[in-house]
């Protein structure tokens, strides 16, 4: 008999005719009851009624924006304990949408498109987060897009709403952990991985990325 009061995204318990209890637990999340019922996880992306886009039934509510400005956000996730943003220091136009895909093209300062540039953000199958990647498919368009960011440099950017903040511990290496307000460490509402840079060609392949918390926002930067 399945434990309905123990369901979790990654854990199934049943009663056995023995009087014993099962439990199952996945490595990635299995299902979700943000929409108030269990249901199977669903990564794909549609579009909502805003403009903007939305995970079809995630575990933690993702929605991606439409165009956005440099610095802008172009990502929010919403937890039981408040929300958090993700920007990026480059414009960004309207994404096309593949799957759990949304591929932004990167905009100049004028607001054209800087050719063989774009930001790549995928959801992850089991709907628990989403991944950014900045393709900059040229050493032309690499160019074009550090001088237009200057000294403000290339990076991500994490903020959080009231019942969020931002939690560094030990190096940049480690990243960054979302917690409630006054919860610590020990009690994670997310974890950010540390940014990263490198050379598809496998020229300059490596670990290349600066990171801090300033003012309650988490950067990292080129």
């Amino acid at each position: 008999m399945l434990i309905l009061d123990e369901l979790s995204p990654w854990d199934t318990v049943y009663a056995t005719p023995q009087g014993r209890f099962v439990r199952d637990t996945t490595v990635v999340a299995e299902r979700t009851d943000v929409s108030g019922a269990w249901e199977p996880v669903d990564p794909r992306l549609e579009v909502d009624g805003e403009g903007g886009l939305r995970v079809v039934s995630p575990v933690v509510e993702m929605e991606l924006a439409g165009a956005t400005g440099p610095g802008e956000s172009f990502a929010s996730l919403a937890t039981k304990d408040g929300d958090l943003g993700l920007a990026v220091t480059v414009g960004l136009g309207e994404p096309t949408v593949q799957e759990n895909r949304a591929v932004y093209p990167v905009l100049d300062a004028d607001g054209a498109l800087i050719e063989d540039a774009e930001l790549v953000v995928r959801i992850s199958p089991d709907t628990t987060g989403l991944t950014p990647v900045l393709v900059l498919g040229t050493p032309g368009a690499a160019d074009a897009v550090l001088a237009m960011v200057g000294e403000d440099g290339l990076g991500f950017e994490i903020s959080t709403g009231q019942g969020l903040e931002l939690v560094q511990v030990g190096s940049d290496e480690v990243g960054v952990t979302v917690v409630a307000e006054g919860e610590g460490a020990a009690a994670p509402v997310l974890e950010v991985l540390p940014a990263y840079q490198w050379d598809s060609a496998g020229i300059g392949l490596g670990w290349q990325y600066g990171a801090h918390i300033e003012s309650g926002k988490y950067w990292t930067q080129h």
